[in-house]
């Protein structure tokens, strides 16, 4: 009785471990409406029509993290189908149910509990926007999150519909200067459209990406389509968003429910 009792306890201390270097090393992401956790079968009610999300996919690059005495370091995040050491793949396209991922996974030896302010990028930095997806490892790969050479990835996809119109919303670089559609540009895009985002971690366990901060004041609608043109007025209005003009960030920390 006395050795299975121990036994039970070793496994229980083993078990407890690792799940603790499991959760320290990564960091759950919610899509949250009006502070509620919103997926594909959610409804939302925007203006006169309630709308359904059809997909949210964006890059999140170059997370560092800002330890105790105020040091910043890049902490790497561990390849696999989603995400290489730098850049993850985030969200799900609701057609494709069985691939979504709502997590960033780092390297074992990153504690996050260590830090306490978190930064990183929404994109797809320069030296990666532009190369050839048909020999990138995943997620750079991904045929649906990629406009031609010239202007690179989408760095957000966010598409929905209601029952009678649709919206898209896709984030990227423009004002890209190439001989063609089919080459990569020498220098960075006129208009990168490349957002930072520095969070406090404050013993929060959950990032959230609020789709309402995004599409606060929004024109939603087939007519409102926004592909990063730099003139247009819906564009300009999701770029303040992105930029926290709106005093907001479409970012924060948070913890799980």
């Amino acid at each position: 009785m006395i050795i299975s009792r121990l036994i039970a306890g070793l496994l229980l201390l083993i078990l407890f471990g690792c799940s603790t270097e499991k959760v320290d090393n990564q960091l759950e992401i919610s899509m949250r409406f009006n502070q509620k956790i919103v997926s594909c079968s959610s409804e939302l009610s925007l203006g006169d029509k309630v709308w359904r999300i059809g997909q949210v996919q964006f890059f999140i690059a170059n997370v560092e993290a800002q330890d105790a005495k105020g040091r910043w370091q890049t902490i790497l995040l561990k390849s696999m189908a989603t995400q290489s050491s730098t850049l993850a793949l985030v969200g799900q396209n609701c057609a494709e149910k069985d691939k979504a991922n709502w997590q960033l996974t780092f390297e074992p030896d990153v504690k996050l509990s260590q830090f306490q302010r978190l930064r990183f990028q929404l994109g797809v930095p320069f030296e990666l926007n532009h190369l050839n997806p048909l020999t990138q490892t995943s997620p750079l790969n991904v045929s649906s999150m990629f406009w031609v050479w010239q202007t690179g990835h989408k760095f957000a996809r966010i598409e929905m519909q209601s029952a009678s119109d649709n919206w898209i919303f896709h984030l990227g670089s423009t004002g890209c200067l190439s001989p063609s559609v089919m080459r990569a540009p020498s220098e960075p895009c006129r208009y990168p459209n490349l957002y930072s985002f520095e969070l406090a971690l404050d013993n929060h366990d959950q990032l959230v990406f609020d789709l309402a901060k995004l599409l606060d004041k929004v024109e939603l609608g087939q007519q409102a389509h926004c592909q990063s043109e730099h003139d247009n007025p819906n564009c300009r209005r999701l770029f303040n968003n992105l930029s926290h003009v709106s005093g907001q960030s479409v970012f924060r920390m948070a913890t799980s429910e």
